[in-house]
């Protein structure tokens, strides 16, 4: 699970049903759950946070990553070996910068792990 300095922070409660979830669906890669808009009230975010929301099943999810990221990262948590995967053993924020010459590697492009396939 990844935390920013301004997310209010899960439920010990929501961390053990995420890693529930995990234990009992192997084949899965990551979990999230929904999220409550917190601070100033926006309507393009409150119609965002309702949209992800709505979004439930894998399959839901997968359609979703068209449209928009289908979860915020700070409501989910992933597997280390996925991440590792898709980042090439690497975990940061922001692509890797390579200089000339230098060869890429896998997930230099990614942002942060959400970017991650669904």
């Amino acid at each position: 699970a990844q935390m920013e300095s301004d997310d209010e922070r899960a439920s010990p409660d929501a961390l053990r049903k995420m890693m529930g979830a995990l234990a009992d669906h192997p084949d899965w890669d990551g979990v999230s759950c929904r999220t409550t808009l917190i601070g100033w009230p926006r309507p393009g975010m409150e119609r965002y946070v309702a949209w992800q929301n709505s979004l439930v099943t894998p399959e839901e999810m997968a359609a979703g990553r068209f449209i928009e990221i289908p979860a915020l990262h700070q409501t989910a948590m992933f597997r280390t070996a996925a991440v590792r995967k898709v980042t090439g053993g690497r975990y940061r924020d922001g692509p890797v910068e390579r200089r000339e010459g230098e060869e890429a590697e896998p997930g230099d492009a990614l942002d942060v792990p959400v970017d991650m396939h669904w």
